[in-house]
């Protein structure tokens, strides 16, 4: 039972709002700001020193419509390893593309770099400069905590940097942001350093809540009957 509810609530959970849930914020655009307000700073995690680069401050208020979890087993993300900083991926949208629905008619999603839409039947406006993939990092325990707590329906607000960053062991080498909405392809992604993340609206909480809890179940499950196995004579 644990883990067909674990499968049931894992496409549950990826479940999209209806328009009319949409709230108005996410009806404005990214706002950035060319002048950042940091100057480029250092900080440790796991152990590796990790150099930012801030280039804009940004505030965005979105949708999610798929994110790629790099620590998450059964995604097989072979392009981080546990002492990568990238916390979690988000592809959202804002604008007229949640205005229009027009994620209601698209299939989305991310891989280890990129996130990639395939249209269905139905979809009357799409624009591209309103739908992003977005990299988070952070140096705040409690910021990185929310951050991935966010679900695929959550609407959200960001308030952060774009940035350029390097980790030690890249050997100088930097892993540079976007700074428009309108470019394409390779380097098109925003990597924001955040500074400050929101919940506006929850469509699919419950349902992630279910599913971890199920997880926990089939855990306490099979431990349990490896015990019993152990310490219970064997009949002959």
């Amino acid at each position: 039972m644990a883990v067909a509810g674990w499968v049931i609530t894992l496409f549950l959970m990826m479940r999209l709002p209806p328009v009319s849930d949409i709230r108005s914020e996410l009806s404005q655009p990214p706002v950035q700001t060319a002048k950042p307000s940091y100057g480029q700073f250092t900080y440790n995690y796991k152990g590796e020193n990790v150099t930012v680069v801030p280039q804009a401050d940004y505030h965005i208020w979105v949708l999610i419509v798929s994110h790629n979890d790099p620590d998450l087993w059964y995604r097989f993300d072979l392009s981080h390893d546990k002492k990568s900083i990238n916390t979690r991926d988000i592809c959202v949208m804002w604008g007229g593309n949640v205005k229009a629905g027009a994620y209601q008619h698209m299939t989305v999603q991310n891989t280890d770099w990129s996130c990639e839409g395939r249209f269905e039947s139905g979809i009357t406006y799409f624009s591209e400069d309103e739908f992003s993939n977005n990299h988070l990092i952070t140096n705040n325990d409690e910021i990185r905590k929310r951050i991935r707590n966010l679900h695929v329906g959550d609407q959200v607000y960001i308030k952060g940097m774009l940035v350029n960053y390097s980790e030690a062991r890249w050997d100088g080498r930097f892993r540079n942001t976007s700074m428009t909405r309108t470019d394409r392809g390779d380097g098109a992604c925003e990597i924001i350093y955040v500074e400050d993340v929101q919940v506006l609206s929850s469509y699919n909480g419950a349902w992630a809540a279910l599913h971890q809890l199920c997880l926990v179940a089939f855990v306490v499950m099979v431990i349990i009957r490896s015990v019993m196995f152990i310490i219970l004579p064997t009949e002959i």
